[in-house]
């Protein structure tokens, strides 16, 4: 905008003449900030285009400084604009508060950045950080639901909570998020911050849904889903719908690796998957502080149907198999049926191998290579684990070769009575008519003929046939007390 100087000095001359003093002053001022202007262009019509840009961009009493520094050519107007703007914020805090007392800029620079940031400057850049690490997933007149991607996040959307993501020391946001458990928060815009509802944590298991033993009221109190829906009212289905949706459409937190997240959508699609790559998920299990997290509920729901990875779970190293069994017992431990407590406990005991084979569909010779480890075993450890062996092995030839083998030539006195107590009728039957065994050796023939006749699954009478029969074809044959005894 030009002014017309001329014309506006008439006009003061006339607001004074006619005792207008309180509009004369405030022309008057327009007049000398315009003349100013006039004055400089006069002085310097080189820089005209740099000096309207000036005064437009200045206040009125830094502008004979800033010109004085443009036409010098310390600074341009696009340079002095914002620093000026940023010394008018700062300048209570520093030590020299009057513009002119800065002889040049880059003595004023060097102050301005001594200084730092202002109070205002931070809690905005916080705010800009803020809203960039953060999906918001639901918005209403009383609500706000908030998904913190970051650690930084999640402690500014839970200021005022007790929740452990939200501390500013040992904070636990990073396990969860390793995890992959999304965080949502349940704002509710109409309460005070004192109020226990006023923050909810809704987690979920990344796409797999809410993780309901970790719902949390503001003092970080567990909560059921029913108590949720009390403190949400009518919108609770509305904000849970929009909770689930943005899960099962983001699948991972960022602190997820590639490596594993592309061995998890093998896991799900049903693809093999090498032992490699299923280490980058058992690796992250390893690091949890939870048994109930989304790569369990992933590996278990994949057990299942998937083709081969029981197989590849078996194969892996031990360590990591060791964080897949910690991971299993402890998801077991948290189930309600009795069926689950029984196979928690059949894991403690058994070991991770003879559970996977026990309940998934593994191959022949990946059963038998794994289920010889135990071959070595103390009996008391055997007697336990034999009955399950017995299941496995002898459906099918190897199996059943391997079997014979243990039992003619590793055990040792006693240890075969010992485990014949613990054999089922159907597989102690198998045993006592299985004549690759029992020919080797009378007392073997003896133990598990005694075993069933105290059943009641044959007679004394069949025993003492089978003992006379196999005197007449075997008691030629002798065995040193290395076989058994």
């Amino acid at each position: 905008m030009i002014i017309n100087i001329k014309k506006i000095s008439k006009l003061a001359n006339w607001l004074m003449k006619n005792n207008h003093l309180e509009e004369f002053d405030k022309l008057n001022k327009i007049i000398k900030i315009a003349g100013k202007l006039t004055d400089a262009i006069d002085l310097y019509p080189e820089f005209e285009q740099e000096i309207r840009k000036l005064y437009a961009g200045v206040r009125p009493g830094y502008f004979n400084w800033a010109l004085e520094e443009l036409v010098d050519g310390n600074a341009t107007s696009d340079e002095l604009i914002p620093l000026l703007s940023r010394f008018q914020r700062v300048r209570g805090n520093l030590e020299r508060k009057d513009l002119y007392q800065y002889p040049a800029i880059n003595i004023l620079r060097k102050a301005i950045s001594r200084y730092g940031k202002t109070d205002a400057e931070v809690r905005a850049e916080k705010g800009e950080k803020k809203s960039q690490e953060t999906d918001f997933i639901y918005k209403s007149d009383n609500f706000i639901v908030v998904w913190p991607k970051t650690e930084f996040a999640s402690c500014e959307w839970g200021m005022s909570t007790k929740w452990c993501v939200s501390a500013k020391e040992s904070n636990m946001y990073n396990n969860y998020a390793n995890d992959n458990v999304f965080l949502y928060f349940i704002i509710n815009k109409n309460l005070p911050d004192k109020d226990v509802h006023k923050r909810i944590a809704m987690p979920t298991s990344g796409d797999l849904g809410v993780l309901k033993s970790e719902i949390r009221d503001a003092l970080d109190e567990n909560m059921t889903m029913e108590e949720v829906m009390e403190a949400t009212g009518d919108e609770y289905d509305s904000i849970l719908s929009s909770i689930l949706d943005h899960a099962s459409n983001t699948n991972f937190t960022d602190n997820v690796t590639d490596q594993a997240k592309a061995a998890a959508v093998k896991i799900r699609n049903g693809e093999d998957i090498t032992i490699d790559e299923l280490s980058n998920i058992l690796k992250l299990m390893g690091d949890s502080d939870s048994g109930d997290t989304y790569w369990i509920k992933l590996i278990m729901s994949g057990l299942a149907a998937h083709p081969t990875l029981a197989d590849t779970v078996l194969n892996s190293s031990p360590q990591n198999k060791h964080h897949l069994e910690y991971e299993i017992e402890n998801s077991l431990q948290y189930a309600q049926s009795g069926d689950n407590k029984k196979s928690a406990d059949d894991l403690a005991t058994l070991g991770l191998d003879l559970y996977l084979i026990d309940r998934y569909n593994v191959n022949d010779s990946i059963k038998l290579e794994h289920l010889r480890k135990f071959f070595s075993e103390d009996v008391s450890v055997l007697k336990n684990v034999f009955p399950k062996m017995l299941k496995h092995l002898l459906p099918f030839r190897e199996g059943r070769e391997e079997m014979v083998g243990f039992i003619s030539n590793d055990l040792i006195h006693g240890e075969f009575d010992l485990i014949v107590e613990a054999i089922e009728d159907k597989e102690l039957l198998i045993l006592y008519n299985l004549e690759e065994l029992t020919s080797r050796d009378v007392d073997i023939l003896g133990a598990l003929g005694g075993a069933a006749v105290g059943r009641g699954l044959i007679g004394q009478e069949d025993l003492s046939t089978k003992l006379d029969e196999w005197d007449r074809n075997y008691s030629d044959i002798e065995y040193g007390e290395e076989n058994y005894a």
